[in-house]
């Protein structure tokens, strides 16, 4: 062991072995050093030896500038909300939660050095230091009508909520996280990030999207032991109210019936479960009737999977992908030198930036 620490690389380690899913043990057995020696290793007191870092570097499967080159800038970041937070795992969340950090520090902040990205809107900054937003219960039906109104998007179906975020300086990422996580949130160096599984389906995504954007416009600082509940309730209730305005949703409903719930799917972009909790929260059915459609919907198994759930196609982000796309084609990168400065694996940079899988393959572009 060296006694010359390198700061940098304790903490990727920690990382690499918490991305790869191990505990300190496990990593000691394969690299032949004890449990000690990997956390000295990861806590910058002691670092490794050339031979135990080449193991720890192969067994953590990462480049090995990844443990070498401090990132562009720091990582300041706002409180992380997870939706199904109560049913992640510890693992599940410290996995997705580094994952999104090696976003904002490796691929987001380093594009951004390259490429100009749109201004954060100011009615996010306006709503944190306006009083009226502070007292509660938050008012989430005038605040989703408002929000919308600012923003210009009337009070229709909205096509597109992924591409109307980016316009207005929210990063969109989507990641393959575990089922117990449809996504999270939080600001970062002064812009609001959303993370969301991309394996969840067009409605799933849109709802877990629009979610994530209540606690970036009012729950910053919020505590989440004692106020999880109220917080994910709130979240919830803007979601909905966001993407199905009182106004001009309750003209449509012209039956409440499951079929014509579901006759508004495609029109509203909401699934039927979604759309029975929209009709109850504006009274257009009592609790007693959303009960009864629930359990219908149940005794359907439509729990799992509705009717025209594949018939859309999930949204995707197209700020990353169109930012690589263009320092390619202006040779600011060629595809080895771009892995070389992300210092990350390919698989992992492709699917952060809704790139196609081996869209950076070194030998495919020189065909290109």
């Amino acid at each position: 062991m060296s006694n010359k620490v390198n700061p940098t690389l304790g903490t990727r380690l920690f990382e690499a072995r918490k991305l790869k899913g191990i505990t300190a043990k496990t990593a000691a057995e394969q690299v032949g050093v004890s449990p000690q020696a990997i956390s000295l290793y990861e806590n910058s007191q002691v670092t490794p030896q050339p031979t135990v870092l080449e193991k720890l570097v192969n067994l953590y499967d990462m480049p090995l500038e990844f443990y070498l080159k401090d990132p562009v800038s720091d990582f300041h970041h706002s409180t992380v909300f997870y939706r199904k937070f109560g049913r992640a795992t510890k693992t599940a969340r410290e996995k997705a939660f580094i994952e999104s950090k090696h976003v904002v520090q490796f691929i987001v902040e380093t594009l951004m050095t390259k490429v100009k990205f749109p201004d954060v809107d100011p009615l996010f900054m306006e709503i944190k230091e306006s009083l009226a937003v502070n007292q509660k219960p938050l008012d989430v039906e005038t605040m989703a009508r408002w929000i919308r109104k600012k923003w210009g998007l009337g009070y229709g179906p909205l096509n597109n909520l992924v591409l109307e975020l980016e316009k207005r300086g929210v990063v969109v990422i989507l990641m393959d996280f575990s089922d117990d996580i449809d996504g999270f949130s939080y600001w970062a160096n002064n812009r609001p990030y959303i993370f969301a599984n991309r394996n969840n389906n067009y409605f799933r995504l849109r709802m877990s999207i629009a979610h994530e954007l209540c606690h970036l416009f009012f729950h910053d600082g919020v505590d989440l032991k004692s106020h999880l509940e109220a917080v994910e309730k709130e979240a919830k209730n803007f979601a909905s109210a966001f993407l199905a305005p009182n106004i001009s949703f309750i003209e449509d409903v012209s039956s409440t019936s499951l079929q014509g719930l579901l006759s508004l799917k495609g029109k509203w972009k909401m699934s039927v479960a979604a759309l029975v909790l929209r009709c109850e929260k504006l009274h257009l059915i009592s609790e007693d009737r959303a009960l009864y459609l629930n359990k219908q919907i149940s005794l359907k198994h439509w729990r799992k999977q509705e009717p025209f759930d594949n018939a859309f196609p999930p949204e995707r982000p197209i700020l990353l992908k169109q930012s690589v796309d263009l320092l390619l084609q202006r040779k600011v990168f060629t595809t080895f030198s771009f892995k070389k400065e992300i210092m990350l694996p390919q698989c992992f940079i492709e699917t952060a930036c809704c790139l196609p899988k081996g869209f950076l393959d070194d030998r495919i572009r020189l065909v290109q």
